[in-house]
């Protein structure tokens, strides 16, 4: 299979994916921009951030509407920067674990994709075995930074198992 499209990476993925040691399932997209703010968050990242994640410098204009965008869906300024870059770069896919921000997300028509939407395209593609996307995911709860349901954890494997 093809990689994804290009998307816009927020800190919550790149973060959890990096606790998790499966960095490399980012490779399932084509191309991950980043936002200067949002980069700003994941200075502690090691080098192999820099070569995987393009950091889109934001204009004065970009940060004026973020501020805007920021207060009308009640989302951080960092959450609304993705916003404005993916709309600036034409992409419609956001990688974001935050709650708020998916859902304004999909209210202006973006694709809001989570750490473990990444994770199953990465085994769709072979980035990653479907074993390790499953040792990912039961890493979860004790690895990483992500809070997420016994349910969802639950229902993600049995998707793994029935799509890999």
């Amino acid at each position: 299979m093809a990689r994804e499209q290009p998307a816009v990476l927020d800190a919550g993925p790149a973060i959890v994916l990096e606790e998790l040691s499966r960095s490399e399932a980012l490779e399932a997209f084509a191309k991950v921009y980043c936002a200067d703010v949002v980069r700003a968050e994941l200075s502690k990242l090691p080098a192999w951030f820099a070569g995987k994640v393009e950091t889109v410098s934001t204009t004065p204009s970009q940060r004026k509407t973020c501020a805007t965008l920021a207060k009308a869906h009640d989302i951080s300024f960092p959450d609304a920067m993705n916003k404005v870059v993916a709309g600036s770069l034409g992409l419609p896919t956001i990688l974001t674990d935050d709650l708020d921000l998916r859902e304004a997300s999909r209210d202006e028509g973006f694709t809001p994709v989570g750490t473990i939407g990444i994770l199953l395209r990465a085994g769709k593609i072979g980035i990653l075995s479907k074993e390790e996307v499953l040792d990912a995911l039961d890493a979860i709860p004790a690895r990483s930074s992500l809070y997420i349901t016994r349910k969802l954890l639950d229902e993600a494997k049995i998707r793994v198992r029935k799509e890999l």
